[in-house]
C-alpha cells in the first residue's frame, strides 16, 4: 500500500461497494438461485484500475463498519490502492448492490443503500492535506443522490479548483438511485462546471444534453465546463472531443464472460496515458497522445470483460502489452 504522506497522482471519490451478481449468467434477478460477490462502485473500480496499473492513487469514500467494509477495504489495498482517506461509520451498513445482466442484454440493478454508508462522508472527514499532494481529483455523480454526501462532493470539486488540480467526471446514471429523472438530471449537472475530463456513455450523453445529435450534445456539454469528452459505446469503441479534435476508436473483438466495470477500466487506462502525457498545468493534448490514450483503454475495457469480476478483471500493465503483443 501507498504511504499515507506519499505524492498522489489521482483521488477517486464516492461510492465503494458489494455487487452481488448471478453465478449463472444470463438471468434476470428475480430467477438468480445463486449469486456472488464482487466488491465495485464506480470510482472504486477506477481507483482500482488506476493502482493496478501503476499509478499512484488514493480512494476516499465511507464503508459501514462490517465485514463487507473491511473487504472493500482489503481488495482496494490489494490493488495498490492507499487507503488513508477512507472513513469507517456504524451508522449504516455498506451499500449493496444486485446486478444482472439479462439474456436481453438489459441489465437489472437493485440497492440496498436507504442510506448506504458510502452516503454518510461528511465534510468533516475530508483530509484537505491530500489535495495538495495529488494532481487529478476523480468522482461520480452517485455521491451527490443525498445528504450529506452531495455537500461533501460539492465541498472537493471546490477544493479541488482551489487547489489546481484537473477534475475527471464520470456522471454513471443510476436511475433507481435518484428520486426521479429530473432529480438525477440535475444532480448530474452539478459537477460539469467544475469538469476538465468527461466520461458518459451514448445513454448518459443524450440524456444530460437532452438531444439526440451528438455532435450537438456533446458541444453543449463543454460549453458548460469539460474541455475534454469521452463518448464509450461498449463493444463499438468510444469517440471523443478535445479543442478541434475529434477521434473516434473501434472496440476490440473479444469473448465477453462480464461487461460490468469495462468503462472504469477504460477510463482508468485513458486517464494513466493523459498523466503519462500531461506537461505541468497543461490541459492540451496532441491527437497522436490521445489516439493512444483511447487505443490503450479499449484494450483495458477489452481485457476487462474477458473476466467475472470488475476489480479482478482489472488489467495491469503487462496484461495490455501481452494483449498488444498477440494481436500483432
Amino acid at each position: 500500500m501507498a504511504k499515507e504522506h506519499s505524492h498522489l497522482d489521482v483521488i477517486c471519490f464516492g461510492e465503494a461497494l458489494i455487487d452481488f451478481v448471478p453465478s449463472r449468467s444470463g438471468v434476470a434477478l428475480r430467477d438468480a438461485d445463486g449469486f456472488v460477490r464482487a466488491a465495485g462502485g464506480a470510482p472504486a473500480n477506477v481507483a482500482a484500475g488506476l493502482g493496478k496499473l501503476g499509478v499512484k492513487v488514493a480512494f476516499m469514500g465511507m464503508v459501514g463498519e462490517d465485514e463487507f467494509g473491511a473487504h472493500l477495504q482489503e481488495v482496494l489495498q490489494a490493488s495498490n490502492v492507499e487507503t488513508s482517506l477512507m472513513r469507517t461509520t456504524g451508522k449504516a451498513n455498506t451499500t449493496l448492490a444486485f446486478v444482472s445482466l439479462r439474456a436481453d442484454g438489459e441489465r437489472d440493478f437493485v440497492f440496498y443503500r436507504n442510506p448506504g454508508a458510502d452516503l454518510l462522508y461528511e465534510v468533516s472527514d475530508v483530509d484537505a492535506s491530500a489535495f495538495d499532494r495529488a494532481k487529478v481529483f476523480h468522482f461520480g455523480s452517485l455521491s451527490m443522490t443525498n445528504q450529506p454526501c452531495r455537500s461533501t462532493t460539492l465541498h472537493c470539486l471546490e477544493l479541488a479548483r482551489q487547489k489546481g488540480l484537473t477534475v475527471s467526471y464520470d456522471p454513471n446514471w443510476r436511475s433507481p438511485l435518484w428520486p426521479g429523472d429530473k432529480e438525477a438530471r440535475e444532480g448530474m449537472l452539478l459537477g460539469l462546471p467544475f469538469a476538465d475530463w468527461l466520461k458518459v456513455s451514448e445513454e448518459e450523453l443524450q440524456f444530460i444534453a437532452q438531444l439526440e445529435d451528438e455532435d450537438r450534445a456533446v458541444d453543449r456539454l463543454m460549453r458548460e465546463g469539460p474541455s475534454l469528452v469521452c463518448v464509450t459505446r461498449g463493444a463499438d469503441g468510444a469517440s471523443l472531443w478535445h479543442d478541434s479534435i475529434r477521434i473516434d476508436m473501434k472496440g476490440q473483438k473479444v469473448k465477453a464472460v462480464d461487461t460490468t466495470g469495462a468503462g472504469d477500466a477504460f477510463w482508468a487506462a485513458f486517464i494513466k496515458k493523459l498523466l503519462d502525457n500531461a506537461s505541468a498545468g497543461e490541459q492540451i493534448f496532441t491527437k497522436e497522445q490521445l489516439t493512444e490514450a483511447m487505443q490503450y483503454a479499449t484494450v483495458a475495457g477489452a481485457v476487462c470483460v474477458t473476466g467475472r469480476g470488475v476489480i479482478p478483471s482489472l488489467p495491469t500493465a503487462d496484461d495490455i502489452d501481452d494483449y498488444n503483443k498477440r494481436e500483432r
